[in-house]
């Protein structure tokens, strides 16, 4: 069984504090979807064709043992959750215009069953540095040698919500614990913690390339403390395979050396 649900949508996002641009907003969706007993699968799309990217929360999400989950982009397997799970919550966005949801059950239990209440949609624009202290020589990662590409891993590209929002950062991997470091004019509090996406070893495919790819996608993280004055928020990332994957950038407990080079992540 397979349905698409369509819809159309034009807005515009007032800045937020401080000059951080939206990239897109929550919209309310409805949609429940659920598989009866005779049934082994089936799959709903949930399509926004004017949007650069879909991502879609759970209200509540129904899955027994044997009971899977399958988010795609309808070719690319983005995300899978598995059963036994009973609550709400965010999935990983899938960048295309539209999020197919299959639901699967190896028991065929007729439970696995969700429901749909809102949506984040939007576009991912190219963006530039506010300034550049002396000449701008960037390059993308892929340019440099793979010892110096191996100092970025432990940097992710973050989207998140804050209020209808949806907004970009970036943040750093600071301990083998999953500790995560990024800005209090990006995350603040509880709530765009939880609704946390982060992609992790973002780059562009070649030197000179424009598109980028990414290795994988965590979502969610716990708040721990924040700081405006220092600008910086501390969020805890649960998945326990990060730092055999990516490790972490080490923070030194002293004062820079003039004449030192350092990493600004």
């Amino acid at each position: 069984m397979k349905r698409a649900f369509f819809a159309l949508f034009l807005f515009s996002l007032a800045a937020a504090a401080f000059c951080l641009e939206p990239v897109g907003m929550t919209v309310p969706f409805s949609m429940n979807a659920g598989l009866k007993t005779e049934s082994a699968g089936s799959t709903d799309v949930v399509a926004f064709p004017d949007s650069s990217f879909v991502k879609v929360h759970f209200e509540n999400l129904e899955l027994d043992e044997g009971d899977s989950l399958i988010l795609s982009d309808g070719k690319v397997t983005v995300a899978t959750v598995t059963g036994p799970f009973s609550g709400g919550m965010w999935l990983p966005s899938v960048a295309t215009g539209a999020a197919h949801l299959t639901l699967e059950s190896e028991g065929k239990s007729g439970n696995a069953r969700y429901t749909v209440d809102k949506v984040g949609v939007g576009f991912f624009a190219g963006h530039e540095p506010e300034s550049v202290c002396g000449s701008d020589d960037r390059r993308n990662a892929v340019c440099y040698d793979s010892q110096m590409q191996t100092f970025g891993l432990p940097v992710g590209r973050m989207l998140f919500s804050d209020g209808a929002g949806w907004y970009l950062c970036t943040g750093s991997l600071v301990s083998p614990n999953g500790h995560f470091l990024t800005n209090n004019h990006c995350i603040e509090e509880e709530y765009g913690a939880s609704t946390l996406e982060v992609w992790w070893d973002y780059k562009a495919a070649t030197c000179g390339g424009s598109s980028g790819e990414y290795d994988r996608v965590t979502t969610g993280s716990t708040f721990l403390t924040t700081n405006a004055t220092l600008d910086f928020t501390l969020l805890q990332i649960s998945d326990s395979t990060l730092y055999d994957r990516y490790g972490y950038l080490k923070i030194a407990a002293r004062n820079p050396v003039k004449g030192e080079s350092i990493w600004i992540p």
